[in-house]
């Protein structure tokens, strides 16, 4: 992957001599169906996260998506699939305007799928599993970690759900 030379973050620092990562898996056709949480990237060093967004596609099942940076849990919250609210940490140039997710200019795309923001929340955001809500945003610049970072998806109740899940950021 080629080097990127500067990110700005909101107080104007510049991240220096990151490499990109960036992802996405849906598992429509071969439906997701782990109810243990299953990692879906794992990096290790310096560098930043701009945005992962978990979406459920209508199955009535929910997942939690758990993000983890140096060891400490910063979000936790899962996606509902009956109404397709998704959930993340989401980068705010990434917001669009999706009238037909039923949310407005309150929308935002994982793997090609979108779906509707129910509200954001600020971070750290980690209520227990049991009190996960659905639809929960965090909208962010860039969160910067100093040695590892880990995303990770389970399902709330067997089943299987069609999901899909996508995620930036740089790693030095």
């Amino acid at each position: 992957m080629a080097k990127i030379n500067s990110i700005p973050d909101a107080s104007g620092a510049n991240f220096l001599d990151y490499t990109p990562f960036t992802g996405s898996s849906e598992w429509l056709g071969t439906t997701f169906t782990s109810t243990v949480f299953v990692t879906v990237v794992e990096v290790n060093g310096e560098g930043y996260l701009e945005g992962v967004t978990a979406i459920c596609s209508n199955s009535g099942v929910s997942a939690l998506l758990r993000v983890t940076l140096d060891g400490s849990v910063i979000f936790l919250a899962k996606t509902n699939g009956s109404s397709s609210y998704g959930t993340g940490v989401v980068n705010s140039k990434n917001l669009h305007s999706n009238p037909t997710a039923g949310a407005g200019i309150n929308s935002v795309t994982a793997a090609s799928r979108s779906g509707p923001i129910n509200y954001a929340v600020s971070l750290p955001h980690n209520p227990g599993e049991a009190s996960a809500l659905d639809g929960v945003f965090s909208i962010i610049d860039f969160l910067k970690f100093s040695s590892s970072l880990k995303i990770e998806l389970k399902l709330t109740s067997s089943g299987g759900a069609n999901l899909a899940v996508e995620y930036h950021g740089g790693v030095k």
